[in-house]
């Protein structure tokens, strides 16, 4: 897998004056699919069989063989997902993976029958027709009940574009619920892991943004293979579980940062928030260690029509006054974030401020800025003039602040340049929100840095958008 990447550096001495918190060093982890599924060691796309599939009953990355008797059926799976219903004789395909030699990889499949055994067949090829396999192995299915089969196989060569197989073959039918190819022993990509590593980052936010207002927490626990892969009415794709709340603690342990947890009002309730929290402390507990300081963010963009969960300032208070209380009850070791319009003007900013500044340690300011033009002297002018804007609209914000006597701080809880990205195609398919970075990018992230920076007194977190995947640090699909 190669990991494309945007370098960000902090050189010494960027504000001189005082301390910069090393939140200002913070990511936002947006879990879609995308970003979801880059996080993990699979090789295979798709390995939970999510639908729609295709008029031959075949799921999205997966291709039939020359007899594909393959039906995906709503409910059937494990975790009451989809599963797929082969009659064998059937085979099924997925191209386009990398393999190295000398790696050591494991098929995991979930599966039962119905009927009699069947016997599943699985090789990793390259893309050459009629090529013997690089490696192969073979499973027998023969329980009614659902069951983790696994297999190794061993890479004896490089492929950068290998092709993936799997063969039934039996009297029975069979019910197919996920395939797996992974390293041995892993689950969240290394690669990612490492490439996380290198940015010493002080904050990580948990689910993201408008993902966080249709995310279910409790989705993400118990064993990963009975975790569900559901619709995602925000972004019209998926939302995936197999990286939950529990791996995104373990993460932020390793890699040493503060966990910012976006509480999914709308998905969910206060009770809800006072649970989540009340498992955070149960974590650590288990865990053995002092429970570090958590970032606790309530709500997301719920201001904006486009938010699942858009409300007036009334209702977001009257949720802000039930919340904020069970949370530092079950969660003493937090700070609370409340959501600060981005619209000017708007009067969301002044009741936020007025009516429950008292319950909070921080304001979320979430700040994206572009303009296409035509031409890259023009572009970059406007990346410097985007920065110039949002000082103005930031030091509005602190005076507001001061204005009231509050003690409240600014966290840049999403921002970034954007131009391209989009989050549909015009079909309402689901596409790449990727934003190619150039020079206006560079001197746009350059210019915020140094400003939130220089504005350290005031400013406590900031947050790139996005960490893995979309408009991101770092590439892997």
């Amino acid at each position: 897998m190669q990991i494309q990447s945007l370098r960000i550096e902090f050189p010494d001495g960027l504000a001189e004056s005082h301390a910069i918190s090393r939140h200002l060093k913070g990511y936002n982890l947006e879990m879609t699919g995308a970003c979801h599924d880059g996080l993990l060691a699979d090789r295979l796309r798709n390995p939970k069989f999510f639908g729609p599939a295709d008029l031959f009953g075949v799921p999205p990355g997966w291709h039939g063989g020359s007899v594909s008797h393959c039906r995906s059926v709503p409910g059937l799976g494990w975790s009451g997902s989809e599963a797929l219903l082969l009659t064998p004789p059937c085979s099924l395909r997925q191209g386009g993976l990398h393999v190295a030699a000398g790696e050591e990889l494991e098929i995991q499949v979930a599966a039962k029958t119905r009927h009699a055994p069947v016997k599943l067949s699985f090789a990793v090829k390259t893309e050459a027709m009629r090529s013997p396999p690089l490696a192969s192995a073979e499973i027998m299915v023969d329980t009614p009940c659902w069951k983790i089969f696994q297999a190794p196989v061993k890479i004896p060569a490089d492929c950068a574009r290998a092709t993936f197989h799997l063969a039934a073959a039996g009297h029975g039918e069979l019910h197919l619920d996920q395939v797996h190819l992974r390293p041995r022993g892993q689950f969240l990509s290394r690669e990612v892991v490492e490439a996380f590593r290198s940015l010493n980052m002080g904050a990580l936010r948990f689910p993201g943004g408008c993902i966080s207002t249709v995310y279910d927490w409790r989705k993400g626990l118990g064993p990963v293979e009975r975790r569900p892969v559901c619709p995602d009415p925000q972004f019209n794709h998926k939302i995936a579980y197999d990286f939950g709340l529990r791996e995104f603690l373990d993460l932020c342990r390793e890699l040493d940062c503060t966990p910012q947890l976006t509480l999914p009002l709308g998905q969910g309730t206060p009770a809800d928030a006072a649970d989540l929290a009340d498992f955070c402390q149960a974590y650590y507990r288990q865990a053995g260690v002092n429970p570090p300081l958590i970032l606790f963010q309530v709500g997301n963009e719920q201001y904006a029509r486009h938010s699942m969960s858009h409300m007036g300032i009334h209702n977001y208070l009257e949720l802000l006054r039930e919340t904020v209380p069970l949370l530092k009850t079950n969660y003493p070791h937090c700070k609370i974030i409340g959501i600060y319009s981005f619209v000017d003007k708007d009067p969301w900013r002044a009741q936020l401020l007025d009516e429950a500044g008292g319950l909070l340690d921080m304001v979320a300011y979430q700040y994206y800025k572009g303009q296409l033009k035509d031409n890259a002297a023009d572009q970059v002018c406007n990346a410097a003039e985007s920065v110039e804007k949002n000082r103005r609209d930031l030091l509005e914000i602190i005076a507001a602040i001061a204005a009231r006597g509050l003690p409240l701080k600014i966290g840049f809880t999403e921002w970034n340049y954007w131009l391209h990205a989009q989050g549909l195609s015009a079909n309402g398919e689901p596409y790449s929100v990727r934003e190619p970075m150039d020079a206006a990018h560079c001197l746009f992230i350059a210019g915020m840095l140094q400003m939130q920076a220089e504005l350290g007194v005031h400013v406590a977190l900031s947050n790139f958008y996005n960490l893995l995947n979309g408009m991101s640090v770092f590439q892997n699909q």
